[in-house]
């Protein structure tokens, strides 16, 4: 297999793009981007010129991707009622529930491989993992599954996320090509040396030039003083979209387990 034909569905920034072009560039091709969020959308434009960018999934149908094979389809669907800090309607709910619209575009575009990305809820909860796994299985594929932290890959924070692959079980065989096995020695070799970049233990308090003055009674109450806060930032919708974004360095990881995987394949 000479390219791996990318579709990535609630892209955000492109985190599951960057990520595959890490593990090689050569041989993964996103075709194309699905996301609603405006100042997303512009990044991706913008980052992935080549690329075209679909703007809500609910509309992608099989014109959409005529005369074109789809390998691998990558899905960090919205995680707000999975969460602990939602209301936890599960996939059933509004937001979540946008699962079912990528189950619905596999069906018919039947990639080889599948990728996840969501709450770690998703997995620990169990009623949830059952119905997620029930749905892909139902449609010809099995998962394996893995709860990881961005801090085992180098980074200064926890970012607990479930990662999911799947694979079609028309072009493999669990019990002859044990994904799961293999992603687990990928992640052990690589990284199980590797430890966290920590951040400063010195704490350097912002307001520290206002407790100076207010100790050494320097500041003189104005009445005519208004306190008011400073607005929204105009950097928001970038530290919002790289709140959600994927880590790239995992999907690395698995997009060479997958290319392993293809290339066994050939054999």
């Amino acid at each position: 297999m000479s390219v791996i034909n990318h579709l990535d569905l609630f892209s955000g920034i492109g985190g599951f793009a960057l990520g595959l072009q890490m593990a090689d560039n050569e041989l993964f091709k996103t075709l194309y981007f699905c996301e609603c969020d405006p100042y997303c959308q512009k990044i991706l434009r913008q980052n992935f010129n080549q690329s075209h960018v679909f703007e809500d999934v609910k509309h992608l149908n099989e014109r959409d991707f005529k005369n074109v094979e789809i390998d691998l389809i990558t899905a960090g669907f919205p995680c707000q009622d999975l969460s602990i800090a939602g209301m936890k309607k599960g996939l059933s709910g509004e937001r979540s529930g946008l699962f079912y619209e990528a189950v619905r575009i596999i069906k018919f575009t039947k990639p080889k491989f599948i990728l996840f990305e969501n709450s770690s809820e998703l997995i620990r909860r169990d009623n949830i993992r059952e119905e997620f796994t029930k749905e892909l299985q139902a449609i010809g594929y099995d998962c394996w599954w893995q709860i990881l932290c961005a801090k085992s890959f180098g980074y200064a924070h926890k970012r607990e996320r479930a990662y999911i692959i799947c694979w079609n079980k028309e072009y493999f065989s669990t019990d002859s090509l044990s994904i799961g096995c293999f992603l687990h020695k990928e992640f052990f070799y690589f990284y199980s040396n590797e430890s966290p970049q920590m951040p400063s233990k010195e704490i350097i308090s912002l307001y520290s030039l206002y407790r100076k003055r207010r100790y050494e009674k320097d500041y003189e109450i104005n009445c005519v003083d208004i306190r008011r806060d400073d607005g929204l930032s105009k950097v928001l919708d970038a530290i919002k979209a790289l709140g959600n974004a994927v880590i790239p360095l995992i999907v690395k990881i698995y997009g060479l387990t997958i290319r392993e995987c293809l290339f066994s394949m050939k054999k």
